[in-house]
């Protein structure tokens, strides 16, 4: 059995993702030995132990993860903006992989989990609109996960930030006219369709001074199925 289904098989953990999250983390270990792949065969028989993750935050923590590591980031020290924090699973992320400091943006309110929300490590900036925030501090990087609007929208609103470092989920649902989204139900299934919109976001941080290095598509698809782009920019000297 693959090792991460085995640890909720045996309720370790309570979702696949919150086991791969931990293997990738380095919190499992197989036969006295730190596991690195999910999908490691293991039986019964062998000696499996499992640490306890710091937070219960949701799948954005895995989606980050893989572009960390897929773009060779490391966000240690860092001071980072994270805009969408939503639950808090980019924050939790980063805080994991040693930044000094995450301002946590979203324009709800009360959904970013305790034991982030009371991190010192985080400023948490809750009903604020990112077009509506003035840059209050230098950041290292950004990261971003924004739903029901376009990244285009706000690009201006990032840029101002001049952070040297984007990584940003990109939503494709979200990104095509609301006629093309309402006629799939909202699950973008043409691989054209996804690219085209994937082009178009790239397209527009060009625009306003950001060049893409990588592009990968996202491990964990979003509602309804739809699958995502995890890109990594990085601003132009200008």
């Amino acid at each position: 059995m693959r090792l991460d289904q085995f640890l909720v098989s045996k309720q370790i953990y309570n979702t696949r993702a919150r086991a791969v999250a931990a293997i990738r983390a380095g919190l499992v270990s197989v036969n006295a030995v730190v596991a690195k792949k999910p999908s490691q065969n293991v039986s019964d028989d062998d000696n499996v132990i499992a640490g306890a993750l710091p937070y219960s935050s949701g799948r954005g923590n895995l989606k980050l993860i893989a572009a960390l590591e897929k773009f060779n980031v490391n966000p240690v020290d860092y001071v980072c903006l994270d805009v969408g924090a939503s639950t808090g699973g980019f924050t939790e992320c980063l805080l994991s992989h040693g930044a000094l400091r995450v301002i946590a943006v979203d324009v709800g309110t009360g959904q970013l989990i305790p034991a982030i929300k009371n991190d010192n490590r985080v400023v948490v900036l809750e009903q604020t609109d990112i077009r509506n925030l003035a840059p209050i501090c230098a950041v290292d990087l950004i990261v971003v996960d924004v739903s029901f609007i376009s990244l285009c929208n706000i690009m201006d609103a990032l840029s101002a930030w001049h952070a040297p470092q984007i990584i940003a989920l990109i939503k494709p649902q979200f990104e095509v006219p609301r006629a093309i989204a309402a006629r799939n139900h909202g699950v973008i299934k043409s691989a054209d369709v996804r690219q085209n919109a994937v082009q178009n976001v790239i397209q527009n941080f060009e625009k306003v001074g950001y060049k893409q290095i990588g592009i990968i598509e996202s491990p964990i698809r979003g509602g309804s199925g739809n699958v995502e782009y995890l890109a990594y920019l990085r601003r132009v000297a200008q």
